[in-house]
C-alpha cells in the first residue's frame, strides 16, 4: 500500500508542469520500518523502468558521515560503468541527456551536512534532464531531519510502523510457500504464535520476514515444536533460529561494523583507533576529519555510526539503559541495539589463553583474553581442526592494560601462521615477541596486522608477500630499527603507523613506491634522520604525522608538491627566517584540513613592512584545525629571546580562515593576542574547540564566552592571570589547570546584575569541568545549573573552602566526582556533604587522607566508590561495605582494615 503511495507521488512530481528541475523525495522512518524495501519497489516498477533513462542506486551504508565528493564519483561510475575523476569529462559526455532516477539509501545526513548537500544538489542539477528524481532514505533514529522541511523541491514522507494485521499478513507470506492456500491448522498455529510474541515485534517488516522464515523452512509437522521453542526463551531475541534468521537480513557491511565493534574493546586508549582501521581493511571509509592519533589524543567518537558506538557500550556497561539515555539515544532504537548483539554474540568466541584450551571448530572470530602468566598461544591455534579463523584478537586483561604490562608471550609457532592462512585481521600487541616466523607470508588474506607495543626488532621478508595488507601498526615497537627492504610489494597497504619507534633510523627508500599509501604516522621516531628521496611520489598520501621527530632536520623539499594532504602534524619551522616564509611554502597545499606547524621560536626576523601581507586564511581555506607550538627548554628562554613585536607578527600572520573548528595555542610568548583572536564573534564565529596551554606572559583571555558553538576549551599555564570574568554557556569540557596566581573566576554580568538576556533561553551547563594544580583558586562564582562530572587534580587547597553560592550549587548538582593527587586533602571536605546526586566518587593517590566521614554513607544516590593509593587512609564508614547496590573498589590502601 505504502509503495502504491509512494510511485503516485513519484508520477505526479514528475507530471506537474509547474517546476520541472530536480526533484528530491524523502523517506525518513526507524530502523527496520521498510523503507529500503518500499524503494526497491518503486525502483523496479516498471514505469519508472521505462520514464527514467537512467536508474542509479547508491548504498551509503558504509559511510561514517555523509561525503558529497564520495556520492557524485559513485554516481559517475555507475552511469559510465568505470571510474572517472573529471566531473567535465563527464558531463561532456553523459550529462544532460536522460532523465536520471537516483535513490540514496542508509545515507547519515546531518544539520552539519547542509553544505556537503548543496554541493550535491549543484553536481545533479548539472547532469541530468528535467523532471530527474533524487530520493533519500534516511534513518529517523540519526538525526533531525527538520531543517530539510525548508529546502525547495524536497518532499517529505515519515514512515510509520505497518498495523498488525497487515504485519501478520506479511507473516505468513513469509512462512507459507502458497499464502493463498493456507490450511485451517496452519493459520490457527500462527495466529497463537502471534499473540504470544512481544507486541514489539509486531510492528517492523523485517522481524516478519525473520519469523516468518523459521517456519518456511520447517516441516509443518514440527511447527508446534518450533512455537514452543521460540517462546519458551526469555526474551525472544536469545533464541538461536531468530539470531541467526535476523543475521540473513543485515546486510554484510552492518554486520561486519557491529560484530568488530564487539570484538575489539573500546575501554582504553588505542582500542577506537584499531576498530576504525580494522573498518578500513573493510573498505570502510572513516570520517575524514577526526583528531590525530597519538598516545594522549583518541580519535573522534564521532566517526562511527550511533548504532556502532552503542555496540561497544553493551560489552561493558550493565547499566545499558542508562547508557543509552546518557547518549541522547532515543528509547525506540535500543531494542534493535540488543537484538543485534544478541546475535552476533553467536559469531564470534571469547576465551582466556591457555595451552589446553579447546575452540569451536566452526570459529571464525576468536578474541583471546590473556593475563600476566599466559607465555603461549593455545596448541590448538596450531592444528586443522580451527584453519577457518578470519580474525584473531589477543586482547590483555584491564589490570595489565593499566598498568602497561606487556603479556609474556615470547613465540609465535611456525606451524600457526601455515594452519591459518585464511586469517584477515590480525592482532598481536602489547606481547614479548622479537621476530615473526617466516611462515607469516603465508597469510595472503591478511589486511590488517598489529604488532604495536611489541618487542619485535626486525620484519621477515616474507612480510612483503602480503600484497592483501592494507594496515601494518608497529607503533610503540621501541626496538623495531629495520624495515623490510621490499616493502614496495606491499601493495595494498594504506596506513602504516610508526609513532615512537624509537632506534627507527631511516625508512628504506622502497616505501616511495606504496602508490596505495593514505596515512604515514612518525610521530616520537626520535631517531629518524631522514626521509627519502622523492618522498613526494606518495601521490596519495592524505595524512602524515612527524611530531616530535626531533633528529629530522628538515622538512621534505618536495612536501608542497604532495596536493592531497589533508592532515599535517608536525610541520617544523627549522631555518626558516620569516612567517611569510613559511606560510609561502604551505601556499600549495590547498587542500590541507589540519595543520600542526612547530618551533615558531625559531623565526627571528620581519619582512620589509611594505610588502602587502600574506595571511594563513588566504592560502588554505579549507583549514578546520590549527595548532601552533613554540618550544621552550626553559623559562628563561623566553625571558632572554622576548620580542613581543615578532612574536605578535607571527600570530597575526597565521590567522585562519573564518571556517576554523579547532584552535590550538602552545608556549606562546607575547603579552597580548591579535586582533583575530581578541575578536572571536568576528573571525572565530564557527569554533568548536580551543586549547590555551603554557602563555605564560598573556596577560588577559580572549571573550571566549561569546562564541556560541565553543563545546571544548582548555585553559592551562597562563601564570599572569589572577581573575577571570568569563561565563560559558554550554560545554561538554572545561580544563582549567596550572594556573599558580588564579585567584577568582566569577561570572560576567550585564549592569543590572544579571546574565545577559540571551542566556535566559539557555540551559547554562557544564559536561566535565576540570580544575588541576590551582593553589590560590578561592572564589569560583559560575552559577551553572548543571556539572555532570567534577574533577579535582593536583593542589587546590583554597577552593574546598570556597563559601560561594555558585561553588556550592555546582557541588550540590555533579553526577560523578574525582579526586586526584590532592596531598593536602586529610578528610572529605563538608561542602560535599551537600552532595545529593553524586552517584560515582573517585580517589586516587590522596596520600594524606586519613578517613572517610561517616555522612558519605549517607548519601543514597551513590552507586560507585573507587579508593586507590592513599597510602595514609585507616577507616571508612562500615555501612559502606553493607550497602547493596554499591560497587565499592579498594585498592593499594595498605592501613586500611575493613
Amino acid at each position: 500500500m505504502v509503495a502504491v503511495m509512494m510511485m503516485t507521488m513519484v508520477v505526479m512530481m514528475i507530471d506537474d508542469d509547474d517546476d520541472d528541475g530536480l526533484w528530491y523525495l524523502v523517506l525518513i522512518g526507524w530502523l527496520m520500518v521498510g523503507k529500503t524495501s518500499i524503494a526497491r519497489m518503486v525502483y523496479h516498477h516498471p514505469w519508472v523502468c521505462q520514464h527514467f533513462g537512467r536508474r542509479v542506486w547508491i548504498d551509503g551504508s558504509k559511510l561514517s558521515s555523509f561525503d558529497a565528493t564520495w556520492v557524485i564519483k559513485e554516481f559517475m561510475r555507475s552511469i559510465a560503468g568505470e571510474p572517472y575523476e573529471d566531473v567535465w569529462l563527464f558531463y561532456d559526455r553523459f550529462g544532460g541527456s536522460h532523465r536520471y532516477f537516483l535513490i540514496l539509501d542508509h545515507f547519515l545526513i546531518g544539520v552539519d551536512d547542509q553544505d556537503e548537500l548543496d554541493r550535491l544538489e549543484h553536481f545533479l542539477l548539472l547532469m541530468g534532464e528535467p523532471g530527474s528524481l533524487v530520493m533519500l532514505i534516511l534513518d529517523a533514529d540519526f538525526a533531525d531531519f527538520s531543517y530539510l522541511e525548508s529546502r525547495h523541491s524536497f518532499s517529505i514522507h515519515k514512515i510509520v510502523p505497518i498495523k498488525e494485521d497487515n504485519w501478520v499478513k506479511l507473516l505468513m507470506r513469509h512462512a507459507l510457500s502458497h499464502p493463498d492456500q493456507v490450511g485451517v491448522e496452519e493459520e490457527r498455529m500462527l495466529v497463537s504464535f502471534v499473540d504470544r510474541l512481544d507486541h514489539y515485534f509486531r510492528s517492523s517488516p523485517v522481524y516478519a520476514n525473520v519469523l516468518g522464515s523459521i517456519f518456511r523452512y520447517t516441516e509443518t509437522s514440527r511447527w508446534q515444536e518450533e512455537i514452543d521453542a521460540v517462546c519458551r526463551t526469555e526474551p525472544i531475541e536469545h533464541n538461536q533460529h531468530f539470531n541467526l534468521m535476523l543475521l540473513h537480513y543485515l546486510s554484510p557491511i552492518s554486520a561486519r561494523q557491529c560484530l568488530y565493534q564487539l570484538l575489539i574493546p573500546q575501554d582504553y586508549i588505542y582500542g577506537h583507533a584499531d576498530l576504525l582501521h580494522v573498518l578500513a581493511t573493510e573498505g570502510i571509509p572513516r570520517k575524514e576529519q577526526t583528531k590525530k592519533t597519538t598516545s594522549i589524543t583518541l580519535m573522534n567518537r564521532d566517526s562511527t555510526p550511533v548504532l556502532f558506538r552503542l555496540m561497544a557500550y553493551m560489552s561493558r556497561h550493565a547499566g545499558l539503559l542508562h547508557v543509552l539515555a546518557s547518549e541522547g539515544i532515543p528509547r525506540n532504537e535500543w531494542r534493535e541495539t540488543q537484538l543485534i548483539n544478541n546475535a552476533l554474540e553467536r559469531c564470534y568466541f571469547r576465551m582466556r589463553v591457555g595451552r589446553e584450551s579447546t575452540i569451536p571448530q566452526q570459529c571464525l572470530h576468536l578474541h583471546l583474553l590473556v593475563d600476566s602468566r599466559a607465555s603461549a598461544f593455545p596448541t590448538t591455534l596450531s592444528a586443522k581442526v580451527n584453519n577457518k579463523l578470519r580474525t584473531l584478537y589477543l586482547r590483555r586483561e584491564e589490570e595489565m592494560v593499566l598498568k602497561q604490562q606487556q603479556c609474556q608471550i615470547t613465540d609465535i609457532p611456525a606451524t600457526m601462521f601455515e594452519n591459518l592462512t585464511r586469517l584477515r585481521i590480525l592482532h598481536l600487541g602489547a606481547t614479548r615477541i622479537q621476530q615473526l616466523p617466516h611462515t607469516v607470508g603465508k597469510l595472503l588474506n591478511l589486511s590488517y596486522l598489529n604488532l604495536s607495543m611489541s618487542e619485535i626488532q626486525v620484519l621477515p621478508a616474507s612480510l612483503c608477500n602480503l600484497r592483501n595488507l592494507r594496515v601494518l601498526n608497529l607503533t610503540w615497537c621501541k626496538k623495531l630499527w629495520r624495515l623490510p627492504g621490499r616493502i614496495h610489494n606491499l601493495r595494498s597497504l594504506s596506513i602504516m603507523k610508526l609513532a615512537f619507534c624509537a632506534r627507527l633510523q631511516r625508512l628504506p627508500k622502497s616505501v616511495i613506491s606504496l602508490a596505495n599509501l593514505q596515512e604515514l604516522d612518525l610521530e616520537g621516531c626520535h631517531s629518524l634522520i631522514e626521509l627519502p628521496k622523492d618522498f613526494h611520489n606518495l601521490r596519495k598520501l592524505t595524512n602524515l604525522s612527524m611530531i616530535k621527530c626531533h633528529s629530522l632536520t628538515r622538512m621534505p623539499n618536495e612536501l608542497e608538491q604532495m596536493h592531497n594532504l589533508r592532515m599535517l602534524f608536525g610541520y617544523s619551522i627549522n631555518t626558516i627566517g620569516s612567517i611569510e616564509d613559511v606560510i609561502s611554502k604551505l601556499q600549495p597545499l590547498v587542500s590541507l584540513e589540519e595543520l600542526d606547524l612547530w618551533d615558531l621560536q625559531v623565526i627571528s626576523n620581519l619582512k620589509d613592512a611594505s610588502t602587502p601581507p600574506m595571511l594563513l586564511r588566504y592560502i588554505l581555506p579549507k583549514l578546520k584545525r590549527l595548532a601552533l607550538h613554540w618550544e621552550w627548554h626553559n623559562m628563561n628562554d623566553i625571558e632572554i629571546t622576548s620580542n613581543n613585536v615578532i612574536w605578535l607578527h607571527v600570530l597575526e600572520r597565521l590567522q585562519p580562515n573564518i571556517f576554523l573548528t579547532r584552535l590550538e595555542i602552545t608556549s606562546y610568548a607575547g603579552k597580548e593576542f591579535p586582533r583575530w583572536i581578541k575578536d572571536v564573534v568576528r573571525y572565530l564565529y564557527n569554533l568548536k574547540e580551543i586549547r590555551l596551554v603554557n602563555l605564560r606572559r598573556c596577560e588577559s583571555l580572549p571573550p571566549l564566552g561569546r562564541l556560541v558553538n565553543l563545546k571544548i576549551v582548555e585553559i592551562s599555564g597562563m601564570d599572569s592571570i589572577t581573575i577571570v570574568d568569563e561565563t560559558f554557556r554550554r560545554l561538554d569540557k572545561l580544563i582549567i589547570s596550572e594556573m599558580p596566581r588564579l585567584e577568582k573566576w566569577a561570572e560576567l554580568r550585564s549592569p543590572q546584575n544579571r546574565r545577559p538576556a540571551t542566556s535566559r533561553m539557555l540551559q547554562w551547563a557544564i559536561e566535565e569541568l576540570t580544575l588541576m594544580q590551582c593553589p590560590k583558586l578561592k572564589q569560583f562564582e559560575l552559577s551553572y545549573q548543571r556539572v555532570s562530572k567534577l574533577n579535582v587534580w593536583l593542589n587546590n587547597e583554597m577552593l574546598w573552602h570556597c563559601q560561594s553560592g555558585g561553588w556550592q550549587s555546582l557541588i550540590k548538582g555533579i553526577d560523578e566526582l574525582t579526586i586526584v593527587g590532592c596531598q593536602e586533602l586529610r578528610c572529605l571536605p563538608p561542602v560535599l556533604q551537600s552532595s545529593r546526586e553524586v552517584s560515582q566518587l573517585t580517589i586516587i593517590r590522596c596520600n594524606k587522607l586519613i578517613s572517610l566521614p561517616d555522612w558519605l554513607a549517607e548519601i543514597g544516590s551513590l552507586k560507585s566508590l573507587f579508593i586507590s593509593g592513599c597510602t595514609e587512609l585507616t577507616y571508612i564508614p562500615p555501612q559502606l561495605k553493607t550497602r547493596s547496590h554499591l560497587l565499592l573498589q579498594l585498592r593499594g590502601c595498605p592501613k586500611l582494615r575493613f
